[in-house]
């Protein structure tokens, strides 16, 4: 690792103390990455490791762990590598490399007041109520 990005994670990680997180573990480890795609993709990874760690923790029957998805806004982009077009939806529509979303991906439309599926709600209130079903 360059002295530089060494020096820079050290005081990236010194920033999130564990007392900011609720817990004992204090942040050791950091993750540079070259895009936005590269960012997503790994968040993706992280996500499901992290899953898959809490799933062999609870030791839970297969045929009974939890279903796992990712929530997703409609016509959003997350990036060009593969599992970042897969919670894309954008690209669900075009018909080229994915021509329809993954089951374990749940789109929900844009939260838009405005021009929302939604807009014709009295307020915040009952619009939040709206969007806010589409991911229970």
């Amino acid at each position: 690792l360059h002295p530089n990005a060494s020096l820079l994670s050290q005081k990236l990680a010194n920033l999130f103390p564990s007392s900011s997180r609720g817990d004992d573990d204090s942040l050791t480890k950091v993750f540079f990455v070259n895009s936005g795609s590269e960012a997503n993709d790994l968040a993706l990874r992280l996500a499901r490791a992290h899953n898959k760690k809490q799933q062999n923790n609870l030791h839970v029957q297969k045929d009974k762990q939890p279903k796992q998805c990712i929530i997703t806004i409609d016509h959003a982009y997350h990036g060009h590598t593969l599992a970042t077009l897969d919670v894309s939806p954008y690209k669900h529509h075009q018909g080229t490399e994915i021509t329809e979303c993954p089951a374990y991906v749940k789109r929900v439309p844009y939260p838009d007041m405005y021009r929302g599926v939604h807009s014709n709600c009295k307020d915040e209130i009952e619009a939040t109520e709206q969007y806010s079903a589409y991911v229970e």
